[in-house]
């Protein structure tokens, strides 16, 4: 069963969907999201976590890259799990991600998986 310490942890499988549901939580659920997009102008510099603002989306990002495997160290070191700020954390390393999980901030994964010769002519 789940908790409300359990984040949802969206896995990106490359041409099979991903970016339209990355879409619908940025833009239609309004909800904080933890990929790339929150180092945007510098933040990966930053030494704490905090919301980053992007206007020109009109969305809201964890200051995190969980995209890129140094990215998902970082967040580890910072504590993305612990902190409560992401309301869904996308990433299309999952072994690297699981990391970033204790047993009393679990991910609790999904994934959209699209037919292998679809994918190869899309």
């Amino acid at each position: 069963p789940g908790n409300d310490d359990d984040i949802p942890l969206f896995w990106h499988v490359a041409k099979s969907g991903g970016s339209t549901v990355k879409d619908m939580y940025e833009f239609c659920s309004q909800l904080v999201m933890a990929s790339d997009v929150g180092v945007r102008d510098g933040h990966d510099q930053d030494e704490t976590l905090a919301i980053v603002e992007i206007p020109e989306l009109s969305a809201r990002y964890v200051n995190v890259d969980t995209i890129h495997p140094d990215g998902i160290a970082r967040a580890k070191r910072l504590g993305l799990a612990q902190s409560g700020l992401a309301d869904i954390v996308i990433t299309s390393h999952v072994h690297e991600i699981s990391e970033i999980f204790t047993p009393s901030n679990r991910g609790v994964m999904f994934s959209l998986f699209r037919h292998p010769i679809q994918r190869v002519i899309s």
